[in-house]
């Protein structure tokens, strides 16, 4: 086909292109003129990809479709890394891969990474598929984003140095995720949807107005996320565990909740939602316990119904390895057990109980809320919390403990 350029489609028309045997590299400059132009991928044996390294430009309306269904990585599939200069409606099909960012050129062929190459133009973008921008340099978004679609910045390896700034406005259904690199939502931008997920090492950069209040904010074990202003979430789930309503930030920032290890900036994140409340005994012995009181042993593991609840047990497991365990260190008697902060409900008290026999038991340490001075609670970050007693050694030849739970 030489290097002309290829007019897609006229007034009254649409123009195909499609791609039937392999991977290619499509060299030639697009123009779009009709209206529903499509560029189909028609090779099977996935996964399939097809790079667009020449500039797409007019103001007909584009489609990416997939006939065979074979470009089944949404990393790869059609990888845009022109300049392109399109401004009408680009529209992505259901289950189709698009990436913007590569390497521009022959290079690269497998397009297995980023490069500094790729853009949507000032195309309106209505993703059914899935959107990922891949550049490996600093680069800044306008589209706006609707349909039902998800929307990836950066790839699961090898795009940390991607600086992307997003000013357009998302309300693509299908949630965005930041895998790699900086997404920074400029004041002129905002991402609505279900979700915004920043993965462990990436980083999301808000200014108060971002993220849609409705919204849930997922971030990673090592995510950050720098603040200005007061960025209003519906739900904060951080590795897994999602955190109580309030606010969250840096130091200096005056949250609620002071984490500089995940938040940056002099802003917070507002949560107005919170997980479900406690469901409280009676709801957990509905399924691990539904005949016998708190002092029985619906599953006859060894360990009493009460004391499964504190501890995260059920009745499909053997709980004696939850119970606490007594060890010696440094002199001192140490109790120690892991408690699912789940059951911190108003009718369990809880209490570490300390005698030389087991007859009886003359010491009793509250592990509540309100700790006994002896006692130490170190939340785990995963919905368990670590409850630890420690009492200088006596002279006594024996010591015991026990875990007291009285459900009111």
């Amino acid at each position: 086909m030489g290097s002309a350029q290829v007019v897609l489609g006229n007034a009254t028309s649409s123009g195909h292109l499609a791609q039937i045997e392999g991977n290619w590299t499509w060299t030639n400059n697009l123009q779009l003129v009709g209206p529903a132009n499509e560029i189909r991928n028609r090779s099977a044996g996935a996964p399939r990809s097809l790079k667009l390294q020449g500039v797409i430009s007019g103001s007909g309306g584009l489609v990416f479709a997939d006939p065979a269904g074979s470009m089944t990585n949404n990393q790869t599939g059609f990888i845009l890394t022109g300049a392109n200069t399109l401004d009408g409606t680009l529209t992505i099909n259901p289950g189709v891969p698009v990436r913007v960012g590569g390497v521009p050129g022959e290079a690269d062929v497998s397009q297995s990474g980023p490069g500094p190459g790729g853009s949507l133009g000032s195309a309106a973008v209505v993703n059914e598929g899935t959107l990922t921008f891949s550049r490996s340099d600093s680069h800044t978004v306008t589209n706006s984003i609707s349909g039902g679609g998800e929307v990836f910045v950066g790839l699961t390896a090898g795009n940390t140095e991607q600086q992307m700034t997003y000013s357009g406005t998302a309300s693509h259904g299908g949630g965005t995720t930041v895998r790699a690199g900086t997404l920074t939502i400029a004041p002129a931008g905002s991402i609505a949807g279900p979700s915004v997920t920043v993965a462990s090492g990436a980083t999301l950069v808000v200014d108060g107005t971002s993220i849609g209040d409705a919204t849930a904010l997922n971030l990673g074990a090592a995510a950050i996320v720098s603040v200005n202003g007061t960025e209003t979430v519906q739900a904060l789930v951080i590795d897994g565990v999602e955190m109580p309503a309030g606010t969250y930030g840096a130091d200096g920032s005056g949250a609620s909740t002071i984490d500089d290890t995940r938040f940056t900036g002099s802003g917070v994140i507002a949560v107005t939602t919170g997980p479900s409340p406690a469901q409280g005994y009676a709801g957990w012995a509905a399924t691990h316990a539904p005949t016998g009181g708190p002092a029985d042993d619906y599953d006859g593991d060894g360990v009493p119904n009460a004391v499964e609840f504190i501890l995260g047990g059920g009745k499909d497991t053997n709980d004696l390895g939850k119970l606490p365990a007594v060890t010696s260190h440094n002199g001192d008697f140490v109790v120690a057990f892991t408690r699912d902060q789940a059951s911190k409900v108003p009718e369990a008290t809880v209490a570490i109980e300390v005698g030389t026999t087991l007859a009886s038991w003359p010491l009793s340490f509250n592990v509540d809320t309100a700790a006994a001075p002896e006692v130490t609670i170190t939340d785990n970050g995963n919905g368990t919390e670590t409850i630890t007693l420690t009492l200088a050694q006596t002279a006594d030849p024996k010591t015991f403990a026990r875990l007291s739970v009285t459900i009111n």
